[in-house]
């Protein structure tokens, strides 16, 4: 039976996503998390089309059961949500679609050079070797709306998803994260700093390019691993 996570705290419900919160939640990623990230734009992304995968996945991510969502209830409206899944030892280090589907690459080929920037991030990194663990929290998004900004929200949500992790038993939490702001929460709450790679010098597997090279943006310089045994 899954665990249902349910708090108020600064006037807003912070609860457990299911898969019918799939289009609000979905909505929020391709309104406010896409255009915000430097690096769509910088590719010349258009939304919500070239992130599309990221919504035919938001059920099966919804569906695992440790995922939160951010509800204002003035309004009723999802104002914030951290995606998050279980990785499992038994499933080995997995790539992501966009990295070891060629077809899926194909398809999204703008998106597919970030994930496989991610790629080369994680390396040989085995989480589960590194922590002794059988099971790890994967952070997959952190939103929170522009119309509630500066309150604090983000930090609140991994807070709580880390709450979640405990309640599920599950061993480590990870996130891949390049904004200056995120960073901070997770050295704040100690976090290990596991790799780092600096974006414009990243270089393309596929054709050698570096595509980030002339990328300016004064929150996103590096992209980053972090990990917390639980």
């Amino acid at each position: 039976m899954k665990k249902i996570f349910n708090r108020q705290a600064d006037g807003l419900v912070y609860r457990t996503a299911t898969p019918a919160d799939a289009e609000p939640v979905w909505k929020l990623m391709a309104t406010q998390f896409h255009p915000r990230t430097a690096l769509c734009p910088f590719l010349g992304m258009d939304f919500p089309a070239d992130v599309e995968f990221d919504r035919l996945d938001v059920l099966n991510i919804l569906d695992e059961g440790v995922s939160l969502l951010v509800e204002d209830p003035a309004t009723g409206q999802v104002i914030g949500a951290r995606l998050s899944s279980i990785e499992r030892r038994e499933d080995g280090n997995q790539k992501h679609p966009l990295v070891a589907d060629p077809e899926q690459a194909a398809k999204y080929p703008k998106y597919s050079i970030i994930f496989r920037m991610f790629d080369q991030l994680t390396g040989d990194i085995d989480l589960f070797q590194r922590y002794n663990a059988d099971t790890v929290m994967a952070f997959k998004f952190l939103v929170v709306s522009d119309s509630h900004a500066g309150r604090g929200i983000a930090k609140r949500l991994v807070q709580f998803s880390l709450e979640v992790a405990k309640d599920w038993q599950l061993q480590v939490t990870s996130v891949i994260t390049g904004n200056k702001y995120s960073e901070r929460i997770y050295d704040g709450l100690k976090f290990d700093r596991l790799n780092v790679l600096h974006i414009p010098d990243f270089v393309d597997p596929v054709d050698g390019s570096r595509p980030f090279e002339k990328l300016q943006a004064d929150d996103l310089e590096n992209v980053a691993l972090y990990a917390k045994k639980l």
